[in-house]
């Protein structure tokens, strides 16, 4: 959830890097100017891939509008979604750090228009525009404490994951409504929770079913409500400070 759209809550223990970044955030008009002017747009409809795994490393890929998941693809066939992106988000950057192929999947989960670049310009933008540097150090930083989370979670109970990808959804990609409620801006099915969670899509929906039942979430045509997010913060937080704790009960 961006923050000026969460007045009212409280938001200390909300990991910073759970939020959205935005590229330009703080730097010179001029320097979205370039990276505009010198971007081609690529438009997907959803489902369409953006990249593939094995595509150069060679671009890097701005989300101008819509939605995307970033995803890995096992040699077993297993699919594990590492994040989602939302307008503003920079994706593709594995280029930057010297890689000469992209390792992951990108797939827009809606109609989405993407700015693409090539990695030497990008470069060159950061070096006239030092800000865009840091906010770039900064993205690849919350993207590293995500992987890390998911690296210490892997220990905790299935459905204990599931409600930590809730919060982390709502917090990258939720909007307060009329009626309190956090309202997750994507439609984002139960699959590509599990995907995430790495578990499966019935503990998603035992999870999906308690919470709802409790009054803490409500879902209408496939899109989730949180009714209670600090609720739902509060039995998550609980949990994780009781070893083998679980959202489902015994």
């Amino acid at each position: 959830m961006r923050t000026e759209e969460c007045s009212g809550s409280e938001h200390s223990k909300i990991p910073w890097y759970w939020r959205p970044i935005d590229l330009f955030d703080r730097t010179e008009a001029e320097a979205q100017r370039r990276f505009r002017a010198e971007s081609t747009v690529g438009r997907y409809a959803r489902g369409d891939t953006i990249f593939f795994a094995d595509d150069a490393a060679d671009r890097v890929f701005y989300l101008d509008r819509g939605m995307a998941k970033i995803e890995h693809l096992s040699a077993t066939g297993q699919t594990s979604i590492f994040w989602f992106c939302v307008p503003g988000d920079l994706f593709g950057a594995g280029g930057i750090s010297g890689a000469r192929w992209q390792s992951v999947y990108a797939k827009a989960l809606e109609q989405s228009e993407v700015l693409i670049l090539p990695r030497r310009r990008f470069e060159k933008l950061i070096l006239d525009h030092p800000q865009l540097g840091l906010n770039v150090i900064r993205f690849l930083s919350a993207r590293l404490r995500l992987a890390c989370d998911s690296m210490a979670e892997v220990g905790q109970r299935a459905s204990l994951r599931v409600g930590r990808v809730i919060l982390r959804i709502a917090e990258s990609c939720g909007r307060w409504n009329a009626d309190g409620e956090v309202e997750l801006m994507a439609r984002i099915s139960h699959q590509e929770i599990a995907d995430m969670a790495g578990c499966t899509r019935q503990t998603v929906n035992e999870v999906l079913q308690i919470l709802s039942r409790r009054g803490i979430l409500r879902i209408e045509r496939r899109v989730v409500h949180i009714r209670d997010i600090e609720h739902l913060r509060m039995i998550v937080e609980n949990a994780e400070g009781q070893e083998g704790a679980s959202l489902i009960p015994d």
